[in-house]
C-alpha cells in the first residue's frame, strides 16, 4: 500500500476507533456505575430493615417487663411516644387484625384504622420482619417495617407466674416507619458522585486514545 492508500486509511480509521474506545470505556463505566448504586440501595435498605426490626423488637421487651410490673395500656402508649422521639422514626403503631389502632406514638390515632392494602391477618402470623415503600402521613417517603407484635408471651415457659406462663398474645401488627429523608439524600449524593467519577474517567479514556492516534 503506497502513502496515499495508508494515509487514507488512517483518516477513515482513527475517528472509528475514537468513538468505538468512547462506546467501550463509557459501558464499562456505565455497568460500575449501575453496580455501585445498587450495591448502596441493597445496603441501605438492609440497614433499615435491621433499625426496624430492632425498635420492635426492644419495644416488645419493654412491654414483657411492663407486663411483670403490672403496666397498662397508658405506660405502653407513653413508652411508645419517647421511642418515636428518637431521629428517624416516623411513627410507630400497634394494630389488631381489623386494622383498629391500639396503639400510636400519635396519641390521637388510637382507636381510629390504620389505612393498609396488607392482609392483616397474614401479617399478625409473621415471625420475620417484612418491609414496604410508603407515603407517610405528612406525605413523605417513609420505609415501614412490620411483623407480629407478641409482647405477652413468656419465653421459655417461665412458670414463675402460671397466669402468664404459655399465654399467647392476641393478634397484633406492630408497624414501624423510618424516615427515608436522609438515606434519599444520601442516595442522590452517591449517584451524582458516581456518575462525575464516570465522567471524568470516560473523559481521561478519551484524551489518552486521542494521544496514542495522534
Amino acid at each position: 500500500m503506497n502513502d496515499s492508500g495508508r494515509n487514507r486509511f488512517r483518516a477513515f480509521l482513527s475517528p472509528w476507533v475514537i468513538i468505538g474506545t468512547v462506546l467501550i470505556f463509557a459501558a464499562i463505566f456505565l455497568f460500575m456505575a449501575r453496580e455501585s448504586i445498587h450495591k448502596q440501595r441493597e445496603l441501605t435498605t438492609r440497614l433499615l430493615i435491621e433499625q426496624g426490626s430492632a425498635l420492635i423488637q426492644s419495644f416488645e421487651a419493654s412491654a414483657r417487663t411492663g407486663a411483670w410490673m403490672r403496666w397498662g395500656p397508658f405506660q405502653l402508649q407513653k413508652l411508645l411516644i419517647e421511642m418515636a422521639k428518637q431521629p428517624g422514626i416516623d411513627y410507630l403503631t400497634v394494630t389488631d387484625t381489623k386494622g383498629v389502632i391500639l396503639a400510636d406514638s400519635d396519641p390521637a390515632m388510637v382507636g381510629e384504622f390504620y389505612v393498609t392494602d396488607l392482609d392483616l391477618e397474614n401479617a399478625s402470623r409473621l415471625t420475620q420482619v417484612q418491609w414496604r415503600q410508603v407515603s407517610s402521613r405528612e406525605g413523605t417517603d417513609t420505609f415501614e417495617v412490620y411483623r407480629r407484635f407478641a409482647p405477652a408471651e413468656i419465653p421459655f415457659g417461665d412458670s414463675r407466674d402460671s397466669a402468664m406462663a404459655g399465654k399467647e398474645s392476641p393478634d397484633l401488627v406492630i408497624f414501624v416507619g423510618l424516615d427515608m429523608g436522609p438515606i434519599l439524600a444520601a442516595r442522590e449524593a452517591d449517584f451524582r458522585s458516581t456518575v462525575t467519577m464516570a465522567a471524568v474517567l470516560i473523559l481521561a479514556g478519551f484524551t489518552g486514545v486521542i494521544a496514542l492516534i495522534l
